[in-house]
């Protein structure tokens, strides 16, 4: 099945389908049109025509730059799920899908700490490409804690007894299995199975043991929503700088909009890749890519809640805040980063300059 694509969109076929576990399979993809540059943690925006409807979903890609030589994505399908059936159930070797360029900002900080992994189910997926980048680039160690029910559940469980294998002295795996129907024994000293579920104060125990033997790591966590907001929480208690924890929200939360009487009018000086600039304004107490809509203009964006980064232009001149599922920011402590999905103007002008090309599909 082949698919048609807009300026943005990159075309890519399936070459192989990999079954991870009874639910979730793993999609290897081959661009056909362009690269698709990413990097480790980062995903991909799917778009699928299911019976005649354009369909948007993010799936965070499994792949790592350095280690593989093709893009992969990990889908678990869950109920009602509409795309994740399709991609699951119905898409096959040789068909072809598209996609966005990749985004996101749950990667690797420039830093030489080691790194705490911390996952739940399908979590592992955006954790097992950051493995694969820090093991292949680096010297740092990296120390794996990953929650399921039984190893049958387990997403890349050969792949990541291989790797713990092949970096026996740098990788440890700790899997809690909540429901185990086999031995929990394992043949390497480094990939160990036990039984129960990742309370806090395991998570403490287990942050305590791994920071004795590597001090101030970063800790970056994606799971279910229990498990991430334990994690978050102990490890925030135990004093670690918030900076140094990262995680990724599978489940895109509704952002709740300020008071209008906070913000005043403004204007908008927007330019593009190619230099070529718009100005458009914006009412107080409206977000800049609202207030674009508005004007007939077309600003990149995807999931409007401030995670994607689709929309994140580089502010020049002027400021603006940011209300997102993370709490509020502004673009003095982003270093000018600017959300235009989730962020109002604070000045009486304001200059963005994006990476996106002008020749975006208009709204229809």
């Amino acid at each position: 099945m082949k698919t048609t694509l807009n300026n943005q969109q990159i075309a890519l076929q399936v070459i192989n389908k990999i079954q991870e576990t009874p639910q979730t399979v793993t999609l290897v993809l081959k661009p056909l049109s362009q690269n698709v540059p990413y990097k480790a943690g980062q995903f991909l925006t799917i778009i699928l025509n299911i019976n005649q409807q354009e369909i948007q979903r993010f799936y965070s890609l499994s792949s790592a730059p350095h280690s593989d030589d093709l893009l992969a994505i990990t889908v678990k399908k869950i109920p009602n799920g509409i795309a994740s059936k399709y991609l699951t159930e119905t898409i096959k070797v040789g068909d072809q899908l598209a996609t966005l360029p990749a985004a996101g900002q749950f990667i690797l900080p420039k830093s030489e700490t080691d790194v705490v992994l911390i996952s739940g189910g399908s979590g592992i997926t955006p954790l097992f490409s950051i493995l694969k980048e820090v093991l292949t680039t680096s010297s740092k160690n990296v120390y794996l804690i990953n929650a399921n029910r039984n190893r049958k559940q387990i997403i890349f469980k050969t792949a990541l007894h291989d790797w713990a294998k092949k970096y026996s002295n740098r990788l440890t795996i700790l899997h809690f299995l909540s429901r185990p129907t086999e031995p929990l024994s394992s043949p390497i000293a480094n990939e160990t199975f036990k039984e129960g579920y990742l309370s806090n104060f395991r998570i403490e125990r287990l942050v305590k043991k791994y920071t004795s033997i590597s001090p101030n790591p970063h800790f970056y966590i994606c799971g279910p929503e229990g498990i991430m907001l334990k994690s978050r929480m102990t490890i925030n208690f135990m004093g670690f700088p918030k900076a140094n924890i990262h995680q990724e929200a599978f489940i895109i939360k509704e952002i709740s909009k300020p008071d209008p009487k906070h913000f005043s009018d403004s204007e908008v000086t927007y330019i593009y890749a190619d230099n070529q600039a718009v100005k458009f304004p914006v009412q107080a107490g409206q977000t800049i890519l609202d207030a674009a809509y508005q004007a007939d203009i077309s600003l990149p964006f995807n999931c409007k809640s401030g995670i994607c980064t689709v929309c994140s232009a580089q502010c020049k001149s002027g400021k603006a805040e940011m209300y997102t599922t993370e709490g509020k920011f502004d673009t003095d402590n982003m270093k000018g980063i600017t959300f235009t999905c989730v962020a109002y103007p604070l000045t009486n002008t304001i200059t963005l300059q994006s990476d996106a090309l002008q020749s975006l599909p208009q709204k229809q």
